[in-house]
């Protein structure tokens, strides 16, 4: 489409896009015409003259076809006054065409108008479509996570009480907890940090899981950690799982003594608060698993006293950063968890108010997982006995 108010000049330029192959479907002498005939018959091209007569000049009429229909539009001016030009570029144009101008420049700014216009087609077309995919991946990973929230174990009263936080930092992280019964007088419980994020490091993480929760090792006595440690170890080499490691602490709690027998992979230690608000750490010096196909590992024996309580946790609890810079010692954060073991309800929520009073945000940048085990206090503990 020609918009162009003289008559003449109209005419001219519609004989030379003729000459040169083009249809032209229709000349329009005012941008309120212009409007009308895009609205009914929509060409691919629109040829505007900036100087139009009327109430709307040609940068106006446009700014409205562009917003409106999305028709690429080259100008058309004897004007080359700065400011003309520089209000022209609001209207997104497609190009310029000075006042007289020969079919050569005409064809070439033709056909590259024709190229932009349709690479930006192109490329509004992929946004749509990778918008569309991402919508479908978000909804497919948070069926994922609510999935992997569902194996979650619920917390427990009796005969110890466990509760634990699961905090991914996306829809999927590599974090997973859980406990169950061994037998009438044993637990089992561990936390592990598989290395990376998102559906790789949760596939394995949900693996690793579903073997613990099944005691799905042949062979392997699940009342021993040394030994589960080391048969994950052989199982889950990284140089067969992409890459990825774990780091894992596990232990098994004889409730009826108190008698704990705990291990650990490259795992943050395990710390146990006594009543009297005293620290004692629980660490071996086991590799993380995956790394090393020989490693072995050894267990730490020790009795849980009525009333103490035990925190095994991800290092992304207490690894906070503000840039590079750590926000949170591991004795701070210890300070934290022997505050939080002196509450009787919402102890874990209170660990993680103050450490997102650490950092101040809500969301941490990596998974948070957090496991509490307390042992009945005395009168209760001699009565369980």
């Amino acid at each position: 489409m020609i918009v162009e108010d003289e008559a003449i000049v109209a005419l001219d330029l519609e004989g030379q896009l003729t000459g040169l192959g083009f249809e032209v479907i229709a000349l329009a002498h005012s941008g309120e015409e212009s409007l009308r005939i895009a609205a009914g018959g929509r060409p691919d091209l629109i040829l505007m003259d900036i100087s139009l007569a009327g109430a709307m000049d040609g940068i106006q009429a446009a700014s409205q076809l562009r917003a409106s229909f999305n028709i690429p539009v080259i100008f058309l001016t004897a004007l080359t006054d700065p400011a003309t030009l520089e209000r022209a570029k609001t209207s997104e144009p497609y190009g310029y065409l000075v006042k007289p101008f020969d079919p050569r420049e005409l064809r070439a700014a033709i056909e590259m108008a024709l190229f932009k216009h349709a690479a930006e087609q192109e490329r509004q077309t992929l946004v749509s479509e990778l918008l569309e995919t991402q919508d479908r991946l978000k909804a497919e990973l948070a069926a994922a996570a609510k999935y992997v929230a569902s194996l979650l174990p619920p917390p427990m009263t009796k005969p110890v009480s466990i509760d634990w936080r699961f905090l991914p930092s996306g829809h999927l992280g590599g974090d997973c907890l859980g406990y169950h019964h061994l037998d009438d007088n044993r637990i089992a419980f561990y936390l592990l940090d598989v290395s990376g994020h998102g559906i790789g490091a949760a596939m394995i993480s949900v693996s690793l899981f579903n073997i613990l929760r099944s005691e799905g090792l042949s062979g392997v006595d699940f009342g021993n950690p040394s030994a589960v440690l080391t048969a994950l170890n052989r199982h889950f080499q990284m140089s067969q799982q992409g890459s990825r490691f774990f780091t894992m602490g596990y232990g098994v709690l004889r409730h009826d003594s108190g008698r704990l027998l705990y291990s650990c992979g490259g795992h943050p230690a395990a710390v146990v608060i006594s009543p009297d608000g005293a620290i004692h750490r629980l660490k071996t010096n086991g590799v993380p698993i995956g790394c090393v196909p020989q490693a072995s590992y050894e267990n730490v024996e020790r009795p849980l006293a009525p009333g103490d309580t035990l925190y095994l946790f991800s290092d992304g609890a207490y690894e906070l950063r503000g840039g590079k810079e750590l926000l949170l010692s591991f004795a701070q954060f210890e300070a934290i968890l022997s505050r939080a073991a002196r509450e009787s309800h919402h102890s874990l929520d209170l660990v993680l108010a103050e450490l997102r009073t650490v950092i101040g945000r809500a969301t941490f940048s990596d998974d948070v997982s957090l496991l509490e085990l307390r042992m009945p206090p005395e009168r209760a503990f001699a009565a369980h006995r």
